[in-house]
C-alpha cells in the first residue's frame, strides 16, 4: 500500500490521527502527562514555598532560620567592631608618606633623595662612587656640615663645609695632617718628632736641632763647651796634676741656681783621672775620680750653686806615681743650668 498522496503530505493524515489525543498511539504533552499521572505544577511548587512540605528557603529565610543577621555580622567587621576589617582607603593612607606606618616607595630612581628618620645597618656595607664624597649634616639643630672626600692624590679629607675649612686628612699609606690642635688623652707613641719638617727628637730619644731662650723659659738650658773635642792632660810626677779645661759663662743674672755636668772620661794605664767643677770663688761643686781605661759616661746630677757665679770652671786631673806618665781624657762635655 502506498503512503504517498498526490499532494505528498506528511505525516499522512490517517497516521497522524493515531497520535492525537484519544488516538491509539496518543502522544501526551506535558499538561497531559501531568494530568495522566496526577501531577500539578502549581501544587508541586507550593511544596517548596515557605511553609510547604519541602520548603526551599531563600537566604533571608535561612538567615532568619539560624538567627543570622547580615547587618549585625557586617558591623563586627566595621571600624571599631570586634573583628574590624580596616577601610582600605584609610588603611592605605597609614602606609603613605607621612602616615603612621609609612612604607617607603621602593621604586627609587638615581635622581631621588630619600629621607629616613633613622637607619640601622648590620653586616658589611660596600658603597662605590665614581667621585667619593660623603656629607654629614645635623638638620635637627642646624649644625655644621662635614664632608669626607678623596682627592686625586689619594688623601682622604674631612672638611668643614659650613666654615670652608680643612680639619683633617689622611693618606692611603697612613700619613696624617691636622689643621688644628691635637689633644691626646692616652699615650702618644711616636717613632720620632719633627717641627716644621725638621726632626727634633729621634727614635733613640735624642733631642737635636733645638735652641732654648733662657730668658723666657724654666726649662734647663744646655751649654755645650766650645771645646767639644777630646781634651787630655798628661802628668809624670807624684800625685795629682789638674788643668783647667774650659770656663763657661752661666749668666747669673738670669737666676740659674743649679748646674749639671755630663761628660765622658777615661785614663791610660796608671793611677787615675778626675774631673772637678768649681765656681768663681774656687769652691768645688763637683768632684769625680776614676781609673777606667775606656770611655764611660758620667752625670753629676743637679748641684746647687751661688746665683752670683758668672762662670763655671771645669778641671781635668791626672794622677801619676812619679815613674809612669799618666794621661787623662775628657770628651763630649756638656753643662746644664737651671
Amino acid at each position: 500500500m502506498s503512503l504517498w498522496y498526490p499532494k505528498r503530505q506528511f505525516p499522512p493524515l490517517p497516521h497522524a490521527g493515531t497520535h492525537l489525543k484519544g488516538g491509539s498511539d496518543e502522544v501526551l504533552n506535558l499538561t497531559n502527562i501531568n494530568d495522566a499521572i496526577g501531577f500539578s505544577v502549581e501544587s508541586h511548587a507550593s511544596r517548596h514555598l515557605k511553609g510547604g512540605a519541602d520548603e526551599v528557603l531563600n537566604l533571608t529565610n535561612i538567615n532568619n532560620a539560624v538567627g543570622f543577621s547580615l547587618e549585625a555580622h557586617g558591623s563586627r567587621h566595621n571600624i571599631g567592631g570586634v573583628d574590624e576589617i580596616p577601610d582600605l582607603a584609610s588603611h592605605a593612607s597609614r602606609h603613605l608618606a607621612g602616615g603612621a606606618d609609612e612604607l617607603f616607595n621602593q621604586n627609587l630612581n638615581t635622581s631621588d633623595s630619600p629621607t629616613f628618620a633613622g637607619l640601622t645597618l648590620t653586616g658589611k656595607q660596600i658603597i662605590k662612587m665614581s667621585t667619593p664624597i660623603v656629607e654629614l649634616q645635623d638638620q635637627a639643630t642646624g649644625g655644621k656640615t662635614l664632608q669626607i672626600k678623596l682627592d686625586t692624590t689619594n688623601w682622604w679629607h674631612i672638611y668643614n663645609v659650613t666654615d670652608s675649612k680643612l680639619l683633617f686628612k689622611v693618606s692611603d699609606v697612613g700619613n696624617g695632617y691636622f689643621a688644628g690642635n691635637l689633644d691626646v688623652d692616652g699615650i702618644g707613641n711616636l717613632n720620632s718628632l719633627q717641627i716644621g719638617g725638621t726632626e727634633v727628637l729621634t727614635s733613640g730619644r735624642v733631642l737635636q736641632n733645638v735652641s732654648i731662650d733662657r730668658g723666657t723659659t724654666n726649662l734647663p738650658h744646655s751649654k755645650v763647651l766650645e771645646d767639644v773635642a777630646e781634651h787630655t792632660v798628661s802628668w809624670l810626677g807624684l800625685g795629682w796634676y789638674d788643668e783647667k779645661v774650659k770656663d763657661t759663662y752661666v749668666h747669673s743674672g738670669l737666676g740659674y741656681k743649679q748646674v749639671r755636668i755630663i761628660y765622658k772620661a777615661k785614663c791610660s794605664a796608671g793611677l787615675g783621672w778626675r774631673v772637678i767643677l768649681k765656681d768663681d770663688d774656687g769652691n768645688e761643686l763637683y768632684h769625680k775620680e776614676g781609673t777606667n781605661t775606656t770611655y764611660s759616661t758620667f752625670d753629676s746630677g743637679w748641684i746647687d750653686f751661688v746665683a752670683s757665679t758668672n762662670k763655671l770652671h771645669v778641671w781635668l786631673g791626672a794622677s801619676s806615681d812619679n815613674e809612669t806618665e799618666e794621661t787623662a781624657y775628657i770628651d763630649e762635655t756638656r753643662i746644664f743650668c737651671r
